[in-house]
């Protein structure tokens, strides 16, 4: 079983795991959702968007309430082609698209939901235009606010990251660095320091027991720093 894959950044799925159970397995290939409970034994099929040529990239499932998976679908299929967010309450058995999708270029979205409140949700827009490359909701998509600054001008995102347990604290990672919001200031704080000049970010993951960012990257290796905020309950 391969999810679906691309060499284009956020046109991808992925295999995605129950935060309750080691072998209960989420996987996007074509337009169909398909779950595995054995560890990746045997999957069936939950799901099946209605449209044939329908691509299933980004899922994330939320820890506070695994029945909650939002999922970035692009319909049509082609690369020009934008893309919306969808929603499932009932751990990915049916699926309803959110009343308003986020701005941006192209519509390639990733996403990360607060560990403790599936409502909250953060998404950013890689090859997003400037002004246009991060947006966060908070009631589960309905309604959207624009967290994009100059800041992040010229800043090609790969990924975010919601800190759990948090002040409220985001990672953005783009081509050149790192960058976290530091909502007292309602901008975005270069969190850069001793990455290579392009870092060429690809995926950023906690490690919360030491209170560590982990990225990966194209060709540059896979990097730590302690978080921004360390004083946090535990997740």
């Amino acid at each position: 079983m391969r999810p679906n894959e691309s060499y284009l950044a956020a046109e991808r799925s992925g295999v995605y795991f129950d935060p309750r159970y080691a072998d209960h397995i989420y996987v996007g290939l074509e337009n169909k959702v398909y779950k595995s409970t054995n560890g990746g034994s045997n999957f069936e099929v939950i799901y099946t968007f209605p449209e044939a040529n329908g691509l299933i990239y980004e899922m994330e499932i939320s820890r506070s309430n695994p029945n909650c998976i939002y999922a970035v679908y692009n319909k049509l299929g082609g690369y020009w082609d934008s893309c919306e967010i969808w929603k499932s309450i009932d751990g990915g058995i049916s699926w309803n698209k959110t009343i308003a999708d986020p701005s941006g270029n192209k519509k390639r979205f990733r996403i990360s939901i607060h560990p403790e409140d599936e409502n909250k949700i953060w998404v950013c827009t890689p090859r997003g235009e400037d002004g246009n490359k991060v947006h966060y909701s908070l009631d589960g998509g309905e309604n959207w606010l624009n967290k994009t600054t100059t800041a992040l001008n010229r800043e090609d995102i790969a990924d975010i990251l919601y800190q759990g347990g948090s002040n409220d604290i985001v990672y953005v990672a783009s081509r050149n660095g790192v960058f976290y919001w530091d909502k007292d200031t309602n901008e975005w704080i270069n969190y850069s320091i001793d990455l290579p000049l392009v870092t060429k970010s690809l995926q950023i993951s906690p490690f919360y027991r030491d209170s560590e960012l982990r990225l990966g990257t194209g060709g540059r290796g896979v990097w730590g720093r302690k978080m921004q905020d360390v004083e946090f309950n535990p997740i």
